[in-house]
């Protein structure tokens, strides 16, 4: 194994299966050097699968001990996967990952990272059927990122692709409209916030051939001046692992020749 880290994963504090000591021990067995803790942070605007302002407090406190249990046997990492417009307590926390799911529209708070017949009623309820209306406005939300708080890694970027391996996709992806949108977004987001996740959950979990994001973003991260981390959003314990190195893969293919894995003095390059 080349890259012997995963810092998105999420347990039984939100939506994964399986305790910290239960993730810590997978961890040790499948080899990895270091584990990150990311659960969805607390919501104000839904409870729907994200850890409590009352577990945040037990689930640092947890993460604390289990560090000195297991020192020396692996490094971990306390953080939580923060959407942006939640902005929740991050005091305490070893990083945070920047990620969108929800948007406001007018009044109400819409989860759009959702199966595709759900998107498919979002998206004729809210934009008419538009779904470049629905992409303008993620991008342009996600370009401001760095605005609704402190960030160290933007997560799965480009997470409105989600269908588009479907029979009956959205939009192409390798529409230059698409890809414009995209691509703005990483140069005005890679100017605060210079880590980029390389999610390659969709090999973890088997859902699909392409991770987030696709190839050709990755390679505009690269020409922004930003840097990556691979990780497959494990919500499974026994799929710590899985991935990682064809990650590694495809990031060396559109020009990396540095990953970046955390260490207890912050983020630090590594060569590939």
């Amino acid at each position: 194994m080349i890259y012997r880290q995963n810092l998105h994963t999420h347990n039984v504090y939100c939506d994964g299966r399986g305790t910290l000591r239960e993730f810590t021990l997978a961890a040790i067995d499948q080899g990895l050097e270091a584990l990150g803790f990311s659960c969805h942070s607390y919501q104000y605007f839904s409870p729907v699968y994200t850890i409590s302002e009352e577990n945040t407090v037990k689930y640092k406190a947890e993460i604390k001990a289990l560090k000195e249990e297991f020192e020396g046997k692996i490094r971990l990492y306390a953080g939580l996967e923060v959407d942006m417009l939640s902005r929740p307590d991050v005091s305490g926390l070893d990083y945070t990952i920047g990620s969108s799911h929800w948007m406001k529209l007018g009044d109400d708070f819409v989860e759009f990272d959702k199966r595709i017949e759900i998107f498919q009623e979002i998206l004729d309820k809210y934009f008419d059927g538009d779904i470049w209306a629905f992409l303008e406005k993620y991008y342009s939300e996600i370009s401001l990122l760095s605005t609704h708080g402190r960030f160290d890694v933007v997560g799965h970027f480009d997470l409105v692709t989600r269908h588009c391996e479907s029979e009956h996709p959205f939009f192409d992806r390798s529409d230059k409209r698409y890809l414009d949108l995209a691509k703005d977004a990483i140069h005005n987001i890679v100017k605060d916030i210079r880590i980029f996740e390389v999610n390659v959950g969709c090999f973890a979990y088997g859902t699909g051939n392409i991770p987030y994001p696709e190839p050709e973003l990755i390679r505009e991260i690269k020409a922004a001046g930003g840097s990556v981390i691979i990780t497959n959003d494990a919500h499974d314990r026994e799929k710590l692992s899985l991935g990682l190195d064809r990650g590694v893969e495809i990031i060396k293919s559109a020009g990396f020749d540095e990953v970046m894995i955390m260490t207890d003095h912050g983020f630090d390059g590594m060569k590939i």
